[in-house]
């Protein structure tokens, strides 16, 4: 398998940033308990100038990769946890690293 890392990125609004952030990281800890491996991070835009609403990013990565299954469940899990709060639809791009030459 390769080496498969999940990037998942979306908007929420600023006033709902800070619960929402802590939820999803208890959630991410839940994740790393049952998914032997699983590294998460959870991201904030920079650059961000409107005071409406945040960008924030969700990684997820594994030494042998994010198996499909894991993925599934993490894509069902956040959905859920995610609609109790005004967010844009969630993005998810699946990278792998580049092959060696």
């Amino acid at each position: 398998m390769s080496a498969r890392r999940l990037y998942v990125y979306y908007r929420v609004a600023a006033a709902d940033e800070a619960p929402m952030v802590q939820a999803m990281r208890a959630l991410q800890r839940e994740w790393q308990t049952a998914l032997p491996g699983l590294r998460c991070e959870l991201l904030r835009r920079e650059s961000e100038s409107s005071d409406a609403e945040v960008t924030l990013m969700e990684v997820y990565r594994a030494d042998a990769g994010v198996p499909p299954a894991w993925q599934a469940r993490i894509e069902r899990e956040a959905r859920a946890l995610l609609a109790t709060w005004r967010c844009s639809e969630r993005h998810v791009e699946v990278f792998q690293p580049c092959a060696s030459s």
